[in-house]
């Protein structure tokens, strides 16, 4: 089988022989004219091809295995450690996989095999196929493959977690069935809206009393990073209600200068399992709440920041860390009751209007 293919402004002749693929340019460039000469040309120039009387180069393409190590070489300076580790793994289990197969060879359907062999939720099969696309627009770059086979993988949806905020008995029934420091988180948590591993990752050095919080790092499973996104570095305002909370925890561990909050080996947590199996779960069933994860704290802050009706939706969205109000209203619009909307029924949406257009027509007069 054989036909005629562009590329970058040249003509090419594409054939199969003995199930491999080969492209032979035949000097032509890509105009219309020539296109037509060339298709017109197309079985002379396969009989001369099958007859030896023009020869096949080899044109054996680069493996996969160098396209994911350059992809590796180049990521390794632009993403945070932890995306960058995580990525890696998926990269090297690509590597398993098609390491020692021509790049130009790697079917669709080999593609969708390999990732529906592992079992693994909507999320993370997108992070797999994001990978080996990126794995694969390398090859693209350097014009070894013509098109990039992952673009003919469906992505699966992913269903966004379900946001079940606690209400306000709830939250202060929680703080006050709490005990020691993991009183103290809750509350930062409740007050903040902050992530789990930016409170995790909070020194003392970015506690101003009174004043501000500092946001600009996180906790991970390979260390202390930078926050998820640069939007995320952000300035938290103390309340009140959060200042007393602080300033117990001082007394814990704010004279060694370090972390607030610390296992018993004097170091920061790397992620919040244990905290969630042995001090958050026990105390729910203590007050009697129903299971919902660490993370809903979050929620619960910026739906009652929502709620009040005091706070803007920009002035939201850069205190929970968003890159833009939308996000806000993407996640927590639904859980607005209509009851929290204070609205005047007397008023008139159009009056500031209507009198601007009264006051041009008496200056006019």
């Amino acid at each position: 089988m054989a036909s005629i293919v562009k590329n970058n402004g040249h003509l090419y002749l594409s054939i199969y022989i003995s199930r491999q693929r080969h492209r032979i340019p035949l000097k032509l460039k890509d105009t219309p004219e020539n296109l037509r000469l060339a298709k017109k040309e197309l079985p002379k120039i396969t009989a001369k091809v099958m007859s030896g009387d023009i020869a096949i180069k080899d044109e054996r393409k680069p493996l996969f295995e160098k396209y994911a190590k350059l992809y590796l070489k180049e990521k390794d300076q632009t993403l945070k450690k932890s995306t960058f580790y995580k990525n890696s793994l998926i990269a090297q289990k690509a590597i398993n996989a098609f390491g020692n197969k021509q790049v130009d060879r790697i079917t669709v359907s080999q593609i969708k095999a390999w990732l529906h062999g592992f079992e693994y939720g909507p999320k993370t099969f997108r992070e797999y196929l994001g990978v080996l696309k990126q794995i694969f627009d390398e090859a693209y770059y350097d014009q070894q493959i013509e098109k990039n086979p992952c673009q003919y993988v469906k992505k699966p949806k992913i269903s966004k977690p379900k946001i079940c905020p606690f209400d306000k008995g709830e939250v202060s029934t929680l703080l006050q069935n709490a005990d020691g420091w993991f009183k103290n988180y809750l509350a930062i948590a409740f007050y903040t809206g902050m992530r789990t591993g930016e409170i995790l990752a909070l020194t003392w050095q970015d506690i101003t009393f009174d004043k501000e919080i500092i946001v600009n790092k996180t906790v991970t499973k390979h260390g202390i990073d930078s926050t998820k996104t640069e939007g995320s570095e952000r300035s938290m305002p103390i309340f009140a209600s959060l200042a007393p909370y602080l300033r117990d925890q001082y007394k814990k561990t704010g004279l060694k200068n370090g972390y607030l909050f610390v296992t018993q080996y004097g170091e920061a947590y790397r992620d919040a399992h244990v905290i969630s199996q042995r001090l958050w779960k026990p105390l729910l069933r203590r007050c009697g709440i129903a299971y919902r994860v660490l993370y809903q704290t979050r929620h619960t802050f910026a739906t009652n920041m929502l709620q009040s009706g005091r706070y803007s939706v920009l002035e939201i969205a850069k205190l929970m860390g968003h890159s833009s109000p939308q996000m806000v209203l993407q996640k927590y619009a639904k859980s607005i009751s209509a009851e929290s909307m204070s609205i005047d029924l007397k008023d008139d949406v159009y009056r500031h209007n209507i009198d601007i257009k009264n006051n041009r027509s008496s200056e006019t007069a």
